[in-house]
């Protein structure tokens, strides 16, 4: 239902034909599409989407989409364009005062160079992102990042210290 409430609101959006709504719908619909683990369509959407921010001069979610964007490549095990994404992203947020982009990209880049083995910089950035981080949603992820991070340097104390640390976040959300 929500990716068909997206679709409808894409041809609302075209009719208007308004460049910053349609970058919006376009990163709304390929975050669905993340989801979803349907990675090419996700890329197809974000690509768009990054196509109408420059045509419309709307940059202030940029941060974010290259967050996605970066998203996209790093479950598809490209890490050097996940890597060029999230640091896109991370300077986007700081540029736009955009502390949701800045968090993601710390985050993603946190994982990012997780997987390839700079266990120093993959701590830093996660870290970073959770001193950054405020929102209940953006702690729990940063959590999960620090948990995943310390479980691929077989540090399982400091994995496990922060999965509870997500999973009592995650409960508070719901709660």
């Amino acid at each position: 239902e929500e990716l068909s409430n997206s679709f409808e609101a894409l041809k609302i959006a075209e009719r208007v034909a308004d460049p910053a709504n349609l970058a919006n719908v376009n990163m709304n619909i390929g975050i669905i599409f993340i989801r979803l683990n349907q990675l090419d369509s996700a890329l197809t959407f974000e690509k768009k989407a990054l196509a109408y921010t420059e045509s419309s001069g709307f940059y202030r979610y940029n941060g974010n989409l290259y967050s996605y964007l970066g998203t996209i490549y790093l479950k598809k095990g490209n890490y050097p364009l996940a890597r060029q994404y999230f640091t896109q992203a991370i300077r986007e947020g700081e540029r736009q005062n955009n502390r949701y982009a800045l968090v993601l990209g710390c985050i993603g880049l946190g994982n990012t160079l997780g997987f390839m083995g700079d266990r120093d910089s993959s701590t830093w950035y996660a870290k970073r992102g959770l001193e950054i981080s405020k929102a209940p949603d953006l702690l729990a992820d940063a959590y999960t990042s620090l948990s995943s991070i310390y479980k691929l340097q077989n540090n399982m104390d400091s994995a496990f210290f922060y999965q509870g640390l997500a999973m009592a976040e995650k409960d508070s959300i719901n709660s």
